[in-house]
């Protein structure tokens, strides 16, 4: 994962494109910084979304990578973000200038559709990270949330989304060490309400974070996923792993991690509404 990352950063220096890492190696990335054990849904490739301000400029990347003999684009045309670096698979997703309403269509037929939503506001507050001296931008815990969940609401079929939440929610209290401190100095209420329970407080300030960070409309659109009840229950029952032994229990449990993050996402600071 790292040897790709590193191959790839010349060809985004020589193009002047910034571009973050996000997807399932951002998950692993923020998990080894935390020193917590890996989610056991393993990744085979690497996830970049990259700014651009055309589709000219994604070329000028894209021309760049035919010149690197470790390079290979997909041969499945209709993948449009598919490459491989030494034969490992990763993803360029391009944003920007080249999207309408948080979605782009691929030239030249724009038959291909894609949702971007949330994308610059993920690089807008990612996390710098080092690669031997070069800094790359991670996507924060909180914007992979984020995306995810809209990432789902495109494809509920893809159970994976639901699960690297469960897996980002879950281990939030690792993730950010400072996090029960915080919720001491400036936010008792949400202990709480939730009879001091300082997972699903956590989870409600990751919630709380992600509106901050967040559009209007990014929020707007993440409440729209669990504002019916049958498709809140679907994702919850998603978030659970296939050979779960105490499904329903775990279903549960799943349930109240998306009450606390709903909570979060409505929550409104006090202090922060006496100022303005």
């Amino acid at each position: 994962m790292q040897d790709v990352i590193k191959g790839l950063i010349p060809h985004f220096e020589k193009s002047k494109l910034d571009f973050l890492i996000i997807g399932a190696t951002a998950r692993d990335l923020i998990s080894e910084k935390a020193k917590l054990k890996l989610s056991p849904r393993k990744t085979a490739d690497v996830d970049l979304g990259v700014l651009v301000n055309s589709w000219q400029e994604l070329d000028v990347l894209r021309e760049s990578f035919k010149a690197d003999p470790n390079i290979k684009l997909s041969k499945d045309e209709n993948n449009k973000v598919r490459h491989y670096y030494q034969g490992t698979p990763f993803d360029i997703v391009p944003f920007g200038g080249v999207e309408k309403n948080g979605k782009i269509q691929w030239p030249p037929f724009y038959d291909s559709i894609m949702t971007v939503t949330g994308y610059k506001e993920a690089l807008t507050t990612a996390v710098d990270y080092d690669f031997d001296g070069k800094v790359v931008k991670v996507i924060t815990p909180e914007m992979l949330v984020a995306l995810k969940i809209i990432a789902w609401n495109d494809k509920p079929t893809r159970n994976k989304d639901a699960q690297d939440i469960n897996f980002l929610m879950s281990s939030y209290e690792d993730i950010d060490k400072e996090i029960y401190e915080c919720l001491l100095d400036s936010y008792e209420d949400i202990l709480e309400h939730f009879d001091n329970d300082s997972a699903l407080s956590a989870i409600a300030l990751m919630g709380f974070r992600i509106k901050k960070f967040s559009s209007d409309s990014l929020v707007s659109q993440i409440k729209e996923v669990f504002d019916k009840g049958e498709k809140k229950e679907r994702f919850s029952r998603n978030m659970i792993k296939e050979n779960t032994i105490y499904p329903e229990e775990e279903t549960a449990k799943a349930v109240l991690k998306l009450n606390a993050l709903i909570y979060g996402l409505n929550y409104v600071d006090q202090k922060e509404a006496g100022e303005n």
